[in-house]
């Protein structure tokens, strides 16, 4: 004890000087190794440009292999990667666009180096990155499959307020197509035909990562708001002020990691992360007028009387910027449009930001938001008597061409009258969000977990006075308080939670990426409706009214999934893709079980074989890949659809209940398998590529909701019975005729054939998908999906109807063939854009000639006529001439024209980086063999029906002008 306490007291006096001492070194030990470790350390710069061109490339990433040391180059292409080590390195640059590059550099302690690199343009994409398939990034070169990406520059040349339009000019393997010219309302795009009978076939679309809404209102099992024939599109208000590029697949093995709802394709939207360096500050207007289309009107005066000139303006602010760490993007606009017709103005408001943080050199945190307002009018269209177009167009008030100038004018402006007493509103609002961590615990593994969500509420709002129905002259004068109010909301809720782990990894020649990860996304539509009758004239309160009713729809399904990909490359030239995904769904029946989609391919890039071109000149052919796949993807089912439920439904004034949907503990997702070979050739030193594809996809346990045997006394249910092949070429290619400092001219085209057919129908009857009863589409084995059927008129030689042939097969609506043209020149600063697009071989039902024949207003040509020009039918044989109002729907239509002109910067003040100033005009001309316009269409039913032309405006031509400063 005393030992103790005599150590104590020595170490407190004695020893205490010496012990601070070499505290003290120690502690400056600690604090000098680093600072003399990092001192040996050093820095590796330079610029990344343009081999063409020589222009600097921002956001050009350059990584020191091999490390998690990296950069991205600013708005000027320089780059700067500090703390290396010494030693020998090998820089790899990727951009979007550009083949990787790849240098070696030497860096001594202490040293800094400039290397300079320069990037050469990748025309057949082959080094670029993608991430849409692999649930990674990965390059193209080591895939099977086929993936369609838009760049910023294409993005950039192509004005246009929606998401359509840039997908319109930019991909040349699917149609997409605006079903009417009002406002907000739905479109069409598809590729590679319809895989289903009766569901979607609208691509998945995902933002960020996150999936969102992509459903249409008034349609399929949705409530109907019953103007017409006008659909609401979810995709109209996605906004693309901040997109950064737009990758596309088109099904089959390519869509079979996204599972159970991706046999129509994917889309996955990137918005923009913004770039380290200055910051920038973008300025956009664009101004312009709107006018209607007149190409496919009957009557020249039908335009005079709904069509006026309309105003279009815009203005678009946007920034970004950023240091090594933190980066930023946003952008705010806000868009006015007063209509090219009456009653159809809109208003819409976006907010998009993105932000990206790097709180150290293996973590990345990634931040978006999207707010979206949009309020707009429509007018009734199609199917509805309160159609004043509808009204004109068929025939209601005889040949208005021909009326004296005082009659025109007096139902001309009883018309406008009633078109301005129409009150039907609309009111979005949309947010989105996507929140990502990015995780590289070593230099070969990355991690990435993505949530998010899109939650859309649109509310629909229709008031019709008795002063409209008066003036419409659907109610006598005198009526009293028989106006109605209908109110819709649906509001969307979308969870997304996604988890991915990628491994890359070396063995000799040998190469590895190893994809695992799992998803679940959840979304849940609710759908309500309101009608009041008997409203009180002037009110706008469904309160007011003698009698209210209302019903609501709920839809909710939950998909859960879990996939792996294998990737293994054998000498950077030889690829096999492996993969499989396993889906679970509350939409599967309960005996359905867990679902199991398969993925296999192969891609072989040849030329980089010696001996290739040894054998073939690399002038002639200077890259060839080709490939070959099988996978499946898949579309569940209606969600419900499997429960056995009871009907509840009021009988004086109290609940009855009935047998109602009998459920199907059997049903499970269609399941589209799919194979496909190709080739991807660059040919005359990478002047002409052309992407060639042969498609086989079979739709099996296809969704039928087909009849059952009358004697079972059984509704309609739906049931996996069928099965569906589309196949066919995709031919994309792309010609560099110019290329130099001064001029560029690039000419692409694409040519897509289809032959779809019902191969099983389930040994059911054949059962109508939509259309009309005498004239509708259907389903039936042997026929293309939605095939026209009905009777089929004989006449003889004096124009006198002797039979009908009942029945039969009278059209296809799914082309043959379908594709675009494009051209894209450049003569320095001067910068022109053509787009357009063609079909051949699809039918279409004119709609507005059925109902002049009604109104006894014959169009030339149509029905036979005796030997004084007189037809000799009338309205009792209206069944048996449907064959007479099918017409071929064939067209050719450009898309836009776009010519901008970017200001040289000696010319401008120091304070403005930038200035373009450009022109565009959309949907110029039209060349059609029908006479009404073989994209739009009055059938308010599903997704997959025909064309049926009536009552319905083609979308406007728009001629803006365009203002774009940089600061």
């Amino acid at each position: 004890m005393r030992y103790a306490n005599q150590r104590s007291r020595g170490v407190s006096r004695a020893s205490f000087p010496h012990v601070s001492l070499r505290f003290l070194l120690f502690v400056a030990i600690a604090v000098l190794i680093p600072h003399l470790v990092f001192a040996q350390d050093g820095t590796i710069r330079g610029t990344v440009s343009d081999a063409s061109a020589g222009d600097p490339l921002p956001g050009v990433n350059v990584i020191v292999q091999g490390t998690l040391s990296g950069a991205a180059t600013d708005l000027e292409g320089r780059y700067e990667i500090r703390g290396v080590a010494p030693g020998q390195y090998t820089l790899v640059a990727t951009f979007i666009g550009f083949k990787q590059a790849t240098v070696q550099v030497t860096l001594g302690p202490g040293a800094t180096v400039e290397q300079n690199i320069v990037l050469e343009e990748d025309f057949l994409g082959l080094e670029e990155i993608v991430v849409t398939g692999q649930g990674g990034a990965i390059q193209k070169k080591r895939l099977s499959t086929t993936i369609e990406v838009i760049t910023p520059a294409q993005i950039e040349a192509t004005p246009g307020a929606r998401l359509e339009g840039i997908l319109q000019a930019q991909l040349p393997n699917a149609q997409i197509r605006l079903n009417s010219g009002q406002p907000g309302v739905s479109s069409l795009i598809r590729s590679r035909g319809p895989t289903s009978a009766t569901g979607i076939t609208t691509p998945v679309i995902y933002i960020d990562g996150v999936r969102v809404d992509n459903r249409l209102t008034a349609g399929g099992d949705n409530l109907a708001f019953g103007t017409g024939g006008a659909r609401s599109s979810a995709i109209s208000d996605i906004p693309v002020e901040n997109i950064e590029r737009i990758e596309f697949i088109k099904g089959g093995a390519a869509t079979t990691l996204y599972g159970s709802d991706a046999a129509a394709g994917v889309i996955q939207i990137f918005t923009k992360q913004g770039i380290q360096g200055r910051n920038n500050l973008f300025f956009e207007t664009e101004l312009g007028a709107v006018s209607g289309t007149e190409d496919f009107l009957r009557f020249d005066r039908t335009g005079d009387i709904f069509y006026r000139p309309g105003f279009v303006q815009s203005y678009t602010l946007a920034g970004s910027g950023g240091t090594e760490q933190f980066t930023y993007s946003f952008s705010g606009k806000m868009q006015d449009d007063n209509g090219f017709r009456r009653n159809n103005e809109s208003v819409r408001y976006d907010v998009r930001s993105t932000f990206a943080a790097r709180p150290s050199d293996n973590v990345r945190y990634t931040s978006s938001f999207g707010l979206v307002s949009h309020q707009f009018n429509r007018d009734y269209n199609a199917n509805t008597s309160f159609s004043q177009f509808q009204n004109v167009e068929g025939g209601d008030f005889g040949i208005v061409d021909t009326l004296n100038t005082a009659d025109y004018e007096e139902l001309r402006d009883r018309l406008r009258s009633v078109v301005d007493l129409v009150d039907i509103e609309a009111d979005i609002k949309r947010f989105q969000t996507s929140q990502a961590l990015e995780y590289n615990p070593f230099t070969n593994v990355t991690a990435k977990f993505t949530a998010g969500l899109d939650y859309r509420v649109s509310q629909e709002k229709e008031i019709r006075t008795n002063e409209f129905l008066v003036t419409s002259q659907s109610r006598g004068e005198g009526t009293i308080d028989q106006g109605l109010i209908q109110q819709f909301e649906r509001r969307f809720l979308g969870l997304t939670l996604e988890g991915t782990v990628q491994h890359r990894g070396e063995l000799g020649f040998a190469s590895f990426v190893t994809t695992v990860g799992g998803q679940v996304f959840r979304d849940e539509d609710r759908q309500s409706l309101l009608e009041a009758t008997n409203v009180t004239e002037g009110s706008e309160s469904i309160n007011n009214a003698a009698e209210q009713t209302s019903e609501d729809f709920v839809r909710q399904v939950a998909n859960y999934g879990v996939f792996v990909n294998e990737n293994i490359g054998l000498g950077n030239r030889l690829f096999f893709d492996l993969g499989f995904r396993v889906d679970g769904n509350s939409a599967f029946g309960a005996e359905a079980g867990a679902q199991f989609y398969p993925r296999a391919g192969v891609a072989y890039t040849i030329s980089e074989e010696r001996f290739f071109h040894n054998v073939v000149p690399r002038s002639l052919i200077s890259n060839l890949k080709l490939r070959a796949n099988f996978g499946a993807a898949g579309r569940f089912p209606t969600p419900f659809a499997n429960d056995r439920l009871i009907g509840v439904n009021p009988y004086l004034g109290v609940p009855s209940y009935t047998f109602d949907q009998p459920g199907n503990l059997d049903l499970k997702p269609e399941k589209v398998f799919t194979w496909e070979v190709g080739g991807d050739i660059g040919l005359i030193n990478e002047r002409v590529s052309l992407e060639v594809t042969y498609y086989n996809a079979t739709t099996q346990d296809a969704i039928f909701t087909a009849p059952f045997a009358s004697s079972t006394g059984q509704d309609n249910q739906e049931r996996n019975i069928g099965e569906i092949v589309n196949k066919g070429f995709e031919i994309a290619s792309t010609f560099y005729l110019v290329s130099s400092r001064n001029w560029d001219v690039t000419f692409n085209g694409s040519l897509n054939t289809l032959d779809n057919e019902v191969t099983d129908n389930g040994g059911t009857a054949p059962f109508s998908n939509g259309g009309f009863s005498f004239l509708g589409t259907w389903v039936d084995e042997g026929q293309p999906v939605a095939f026209l059927r009905g009777n089929q008129p004989i006449f003889d030689d004096a124009g006198n109807l002797v039979d009908a042939e009942e029945n039969v097969f009278l059209g296809d609506p799914n082309p043959e063939l379908f594709g675009s043209l494009g051209l894209s020149a450049r003569y320095k600063n001067l910068n022109l854009f053509v787009t357009a697009d063609y079909q051949t071989g699809a039918q279409g039902v004119a709609v507005d000639d059925v109902l002049r024949f009604f109104g006894g207003v014959q169009d030339e040509g149509r029905i036979p006529t005796d030997s004084e020009g007189n037809i000799t039918v009338g309205p009792s044989d209206f069944f048996d001439l449907a064959g007479l109002w099918v017409e071929d729907t064939d067209y050719l239509k450009v898309r836009l024209i776009s010519l901008s002109y970017d200001l040289p910067r000696r010319l401008m003040p120091q304070q403005i980086r930038s200035l373009r100033i450009g022109a565009s005009v959309t949907n110029p001309f039209n060349f059609v063999n029908s006479s009404f316009d073989p994209e739009v269409s009055g059938n308010s039913g599903g997704e997959v029906g025909g064309v049926f032309g009536f009552g319905t405006e083609s979308p406007p031509r728009r001629f803006l002008f365009n203002l774009r400063l940089g600061f």
